[in-house]
């Protein structure tokens, strides 16, 4: 069987294993990314899983290093970093599991009468709404398909025949930013989230701070735009 660390990587790993990020690092990407700590901890996984399969296939032989830890006493110790093949070989099946459920996915998808537009991500349908037809999008974002998010990102980057692609890369990407990175982001292109003017450029100035201190309130406290009068769409 497998030791007992190894059988706690096995099930810690394909959930999400918060445990292997460090606190410190995760307290300093938090300031500059929105929860990526979930998004880490996929990837990191899934390249394991990758690389494994990788070396039972080449059959890879090179000295492991050993791993720095520190003790309960605060000493310093050194374990060696070694992974049993049949580890390995338990890590590489899973991606067998991780593209058997895309798989099913798109097959699921499809049944629904759904098409794939980006494949293990995004599909779409027409829909029929009171005699008018109309296109229902639907995003599916799993722990499957992390890697597949930034492939069709990048992807469409490069697609995208378009002067300002590295604009439209930065507003696809400022979702995985701080919210308050995403704030600043908006008030500098003067376009809020749905695309409209924060402000006026012909605004008296007191109007123009009184415009970007209400919506930068109203996207630092979410509630506020329940509040009544708090509705109405900021410069309108």
């Amino acid at each position: 069987g497998f030791s007992l660390m190894e059988s706690a990587q096995l099930t810690a790993k394909p959930h999400g294993d918060y445990a292997a990020i460090p606190p410190n690092t995760r307290v300093k990407l938090n300031k500059i990314l929105f929860t990526p700590s979930f998004r880490i901890a996929m990837i990191s996984a899934q390249s394991e899983m990758i690389g494994d399969l990788g070396k039972l296939i080449t059959r890879e032989k090179r000295k492991i290093p050993a791993t720095k830890k520190k003790g309960i006493d605060g000493k310093d110790y050194y374990i060696p970093n070694v992974k049993s093949k049949k580890y390995m070989k338990a890590m590489a099946r899973m991606i067998a599991g991780l593209a058997g459920s895309l798989l099913i996915q798109e097959t699921v998808m499809h049944k629904l009468g759904f098409k794939t537009d980006k494949w293990g991500l995004k599909y779409v349908k027409e829909i029929d709404i009171e005699g008018e037809r109309k296109e229902l999008v639907v995003h599916i974002a799993n722990p499957a398909n992390v890697f597949l998010r930034y492939y069709h990102r990048i992807k469409g980057l490069l697609e995208y025949d378009d002067p300002d692609k590295y604009l439209a890369l930065l507003n696809r990407a400022k979702w995985d930013f701080h919210p308050l990175y995403q704030l600043a982001q908006e008030l500098i292109s003067n376009r809020g989230v749905d695309f409209d003017p924060i402000w006026h450029p012909d605004d008296e100035p007191w109007k123009i701070w009184r415009d970007i201190g209400v919506y930068s309130l109203k996207r630092i406290v979410r509630m506020l735009e329940v509040v009544p009068g708090m509705e109405k769409e900021v410069g309108k």
